[in-house]
């Protein structure tokens, strides 16, 4: 039975992307796991936006340097249970000490150490992380292991992005996202790269994030390029990384979020960011550690575009079936005798080896039935011979009439050759009757 005591939480300092993506796990087991807890927080209008549109905040206390003092009043007044501190700022981490909470955690540092209930190792934005492996913090809330959660995208945010996208993009080409932050590289190694990108006639582009006012990549535009740096808050950005089908940046917040969606990436990362900084991994990752150039980054998302390629990532629905029946398709050739087989051997073995699915069977040496139960188990396509055993076709087709078979195999009389392709049996089945 879960516990429902009453306690009251404060948060700080949740302004910056990295905290808010790495937090939300800790923050929405604690209301699951009490679900009368109240979380207030400590922050910035920013935050203050994002918390409201997750539906996260009870309460919220936009910090400015010159409220401080005020802002000390009203939190005393809320006799908060815990202080849990998401940043080292020795100011802000004095609070719980100047209003009396009991309980206070944060990260490590030289302030933390001597004041804290309990301090928890960083490393950028894996310090929530480092919270939710640790222990004696399990021990305090009896927090489950198992959390999973996601960042919940704003319906008002999701449509304006989806209008902008529809005005000003190609709605027949994917949408690669590149998202700035002030981490982001060298400016002239880094222009080279879009340079490279925006020359693709097969993407559109979005440019988003923040930059400095003077840098040049302001005033990148062209035809199917959508410049919205420094012109996004912070839940409209969540939107675009979303609504994108593949996702660059050097902000292990923006790679997390985008993993979480499955969205193939390309992570410029710190020369020892451990790969678990990005939250669970898409099936199309390519990481470049700094020190980060032109070459490298065009290598890796060539590479990328080769994976996706291959796999026929980008494609439509109708043309994605007809891919994963390629792949899927199985046939079973139809042979008289022992003799028959060892004939056509070699041909079934260079088919095998394509990565065609394709079983011999011998009919003579059974029954129909047994073909029949070997249909169904197999989940046979295409039944292909080269000898008339037209009494098993005529078996087949009153069977076919009566029983729903899923798939439905399509008979073909046509001799074995090794030089037939998934491809060609892929045509088949589409076009061939049963007969």
């Amino acid at each position: 039975m879960k516990k429902t005591t009453t306690i009251k939480i404060l948060v700080q300092h949740l302004d910056t992307l990295p905290n808010i993506v790495f937090s939300l796990p800790l923050l929405n087991c604690i209301q699951e796991q009490y679900p009368k807890a109240e979380l207030h927080f400590l922050t910035n209008k920013i935050g203050a936006e994002f918390l409201i549109s997750q539906k996260i905040a009870k309460n919220t206390f936009i910090y400015k340097k010159e409220l401080f003092y005020p802002i000390l009043k009203k939190i005393k007044k809320e006799h908060y249970n815990l202080f849990l501190s998401l940043n080292k700022k020795t100011k802000l981490n004095l609070i719980p000490i100047l209003t009396k909470i009991p309980l206070k955690i944060g990260p490590k540092s030289i302030l933390t150490n001597l004041l804290f209930n309990l301090t928890v190792p960083t490393n950028q934005s894996l310090f929530i992380h480092n919270i939710l492996k640790y222990k004696p913090y399990f021990s305090v809330f009896n927090l489950p292991f198992q959390i999973n959660t996601q960042v919940q995208e704003d319906p008002i945010c999701q449509h304006k992005i989806k209008d902008l996208f529809h005005k000003y993009l190609d709605p027949q080409k994917p949408n690669l996202l590149f998202v700035f932050t002030p981490h982001t590289p060298s400016p002239k190694e880094l222009t080279a790269a879009i340079s490279h990108l925006t020359s693709n006639p097969n993407y559109n582009f979005i440019l988003s994030g923040f930059l400095s006012k003077s840098s040049s990549l302001l005033s990148i535009n062209g035809t199917s390029i959508l410049n919205l740096i420094n012109q996004l808050n912070l839940t409209d950005l969540i939107s675009v990384i979303y609504q994108a089908n593949l996702c660059i940046s050097s902000d292990p917040a923006y790679i997390s979020l985008a993993s979480n969606n499955d969205k193939p990436i390309i992570y410029i990362a710190p020369k020892n960011a451990p790969i678990s900084q990005t939250g669970p991994l898409s099936d199309y990752f390519k990481i470049i550690r700094s020190p980060f150039s032109a070459s490298l980054f065009i290598k890796k998302f060539q590479e990328l575009q080769n994976d996706l390629s291959i796999s026929n990532y980008f494609i439509s629905e109708k043309t994605k079936k007809n891919y994963l029946l390629k792949n899927t398709i199985k046939v079973v050739y139809l042979l008289k005798n022992q003799k028959d087989y060892q004939t056509k051997k070699e041909d079934f073995i260079a088919l095998q080896d394509q990565g065609l699915n394709i079983h011999p069977f011998i009919l003579k040496k059974t029954n129909p039935l047994t073909l029949l139960y070997f249909l169904k188990k197999e989940n046979i396509h295409i039944i292909q011979t080269d000898t008339n055993f037209f009494l098993t076709k005529i078996f087949l087709k009153i069977v076919f009439l009566f029983l729903n078979f899923k798939p439905k195999p399509k008979f073909i009389k046509q001799k074995i050759n090794k030089y037939l392709t998934a491809e060609t049996y892929l045509t088949i089945y589409q076009k061939h009757d049963f007969f």
